[in-house]
């Protein structure tokens, strides 16, 4: 069972990444997408080639996401 995390996804202030795979068979893409509509300014990439493991082939691209934007 999932508990609250303790704060509002309203209240996100900083720039954030949301990397999600469609192929991903333990969390399900409406969990993703619900984070992207409820983030404010989240950039949020569905990858239809992914899966929950797999997602770390993309670090390198989430890293220089991230050297971008600080």
């Amino acid at each position: 069972m999932l508990k609250p995390w303790g704060f509002d996804l309203a209240d996100i202030a900083v720039q954030v990444l949301l990397l999600y795979g469609e192929q991903d068979v333990f969390v399900s893409t409406g969990h993703g997408e619900r984070l992207a509509q409820h983030i404010p300014g989240v950039e949020a990439r569905l990858l239809d080639d992914v899966g929950h493991a797999t997602l770390v082939n993309h670090v390198p691209e989430s890293l220089a996401w991230l050297s971008e934007h600080l």
